[in-house]
C-alpha cells in the first residue's frame, strides 16, 4: 500500500539519502534546498518500509502575454533505485498535480531528466533555455556612457523591478519566489559573484550577475553570467562593454538566453557556440483558468477548442476562448473546431510552436479558420526562461 503525503521532520534522513543518490549531490546542500523550496512544499511517497520517493514544488508564477499565471514548479523528483520502474514517479506526479489543481494553480512546469515519464502525465516541451559561449574578442563594444554601479547580492531588491519589466514583455519568465532569487544570488559551492546595475537617465535599465571561473593552470578564465537583462539598447551596450573589459584575464563569456537571443545583435561578430539546449515542459492543469488568466496583447477573436485529457476529466470537452483587446474569458461548449490533447495544448499556450507546426507534429487538428485564429491568438515572443530549477 503506497501513501503520498507531506514531508515530515522525521523523513529527513531517508528522504535526503534518496535525493542525494538520485542527483549525485551531498547532504550539506539539503538544508539549502529545503529552505529555498519550503519544507511545506515537499511531498513524500511511502511504502510500508518507509519513504521511497520525494518531490518538491516552487510556488511561483509564469508570465505569458504580459500577465502572470500561477504555476507550480516541480523539482527534485526522486525515487529510490530499488523502487524505480514500478509507477512510483507517476503516483507522485499525479498526486501533486491534482493537489495543485484543487488549490487553484492552473499550470505546472519543470525541467525533465526523462521526458517520457512526464509526457505520461500530460507535460510537453514548451520553451527553451540555451547556454552560449562567446569569445570576448568578438564583442567589439567599448561604450561607457551609462553608469554601471556595483551592488551587493544580499537581496534581490536592486534587480527585481528590472526582472519584472523583462517578464512583462517575454513569454515563459518566472515570477521568482524568495527561494528562486536566493538560488540565483547565492551560488553553491560558494564562488564570489558580482552584481552590477546599469542606469540610464537616473533609472535602472539593466543588470548582470556573474562569477569568474578559473579552471586551473594553463586553462583560460571564463565569465559565467547567472542572469542579465537590458531594457534599453544603451543598457545592452554598457553590459557588453562591462563584460568585454575583463579581456585582460578572461577569454570567453557564458550566458543563458532564448534560441534567438537579441543580445547577440549588439556584438561586432555574432560567432557564439551554443553549449547546451534545454527545453522546459509545461502541463495545463486547469484549461479554462489557464486560458482566461493568460494575456493576449492586441488580440481579439473567438477560438472553439475541444480538449482531451486522460488525467483530468475536468479538462475534457469543449471550450470557447473569447479574447477582446487582449483580455480573455472562457465558457464551456462551442463547436470544437480545434482539437488537441493536454500535451498538444501546452506548446500552443506558450507560443513555442505555431498551430501549423503542431498539426505537422500530429498534436493538433482543426479547421483552417480555427488554425488561423489559434496562430493569431497565441502569437508572441519565443518562450524561454533564464533559470533552471
Amino acid at each position: 500500500m503506497l501513501e503520498f503525503s507531506p514531508y515530515q521532520p522525521t523523513d529527513e534522513a531517508p528522504v535526503c539519502d534518496i535525493w542525494m543518490q538520485a542527483f549525485d549531490t551531498t547532504a550539506d546542500y539539503w538544508p539549502h534546498y529545503t529552505r529555498r523550496m519550503g519544507p511545506e512544499n515537499l511531498r513524500v511517497l511511502r511504502s510500508e518500509s518507509g519513504p521511497m520517493g520525494v518531490l518538491g514544488v516552487y510556488r511561483m508564477g509564469q508570465w505569458f502575454g504580459g500577465r502572470c499565471v500561477p504555476c507550480g514548479g516541480l523539482a527534485g523528483v526522486a525515487i529510490a533505485p530499488e523502487f524505480r520502474q514500478r509507477g512510483g514517479a507517476k503516483r507522485m506526479l499525479t498526486g501533486t498535480l491534482r493537489e495543485l489543481r484543487e488549490q487553484g494553480v492552473p499550470l505546472a512546469a519543470l525541467y525533465a531528466s526523462s521526458q517520457a515519464v512526464y509526457r505520461g502525465v500530460g507535460f510537453e516541451q514548451s520553451g527553451s533555455r540555451c547556454q552560449y559561449e562567446l569569445s570576448l574578442r568578438h564583442v567589439g563594444l567599448s561604450d561607457r556612457t551609462l553608469t554601471a554601479r556595483r551592488v551587493a547580492l544580499a537581496d534581490p531588491a536592486p534587480f527585481a523591478d528590472i526582472h519584472h519589466q523583462r517578464a512583462l514583455r517575454e513569454n515563459g519568465h518566472l515570477e521568482r519566489t524568495p527561494g528562486l532569487w536566493e538560488r540565483l544570488l547565492v551560488k553553491l559551492p560558494a564562488d564570489t559573484q558580482y552584481g552590477y546595475v546599469v542606469e540610464e537617465q537616473g533609472r535602472p535599465a539593466g543588470y548582470v550577475i556573474y562569477y569568474l571561473d578559473d579552471a586551473g593552470p594553463n586553462e583560460p578564465t571564463k565569465i559565467f553570467i547567472r542572469d542579465w537583462c537590458a531594457l534599453t539598447p544603451g543598457a545592452a551596450v554598457r553590459l557588453w562593454t562591462l563584460i568585454a573589459d575583463h579581456s585582460s584575464i578572461v577569454e570567453s563569456v557564458h550566458w543563458y538566453g532564448p534560441a534567438n537571443d537579441p543580445m547577440l545583435a549588439y556584438v561586432a561578430e555574432c560567432k557564439p557556440s551554443m553549449m547546451k539546449l534545454q527545453r522546459w515542459m509545461l502541463r495545463v492543469l486547469d484549461v479554462p483558468a489557464a486560458l482566461a488568466q493568460r494575456g493576449y496583447p492586441g488580440v481579439t477573436g473567438d477560438l472553439h477548442l475541444e480538449v482531451s485529457d486522460p488525467v483530468f476529466v475536468e479538462n475534457q470537452g469543449r471550450f470557447v476562448l473569447s479574447v477582446k483587446d487582449g483580455t480573455a474569458s472562457v465558457e464551456p461548449g462551442g463547436r470544437g473546431e480545434l482539437q488537441c490533447t493536454a500535451r498538444g495544448l501546452a506548446p500552443l499556450y506558450t507560443g513555442m510552436f505555431s498551430a501549423a507546426t503542431l498539426v505537422q507534429l500530429g498534436w493538433l487538428s482543426g479547421t483552417p479558420e480555427a488554425l488561423a485564429t489559434a496562430t493569431r491568438v497565441f502569437a508572441g515572443p519565443e518562450p524561454w526562461m533564464p533559470e533552471y530549477f
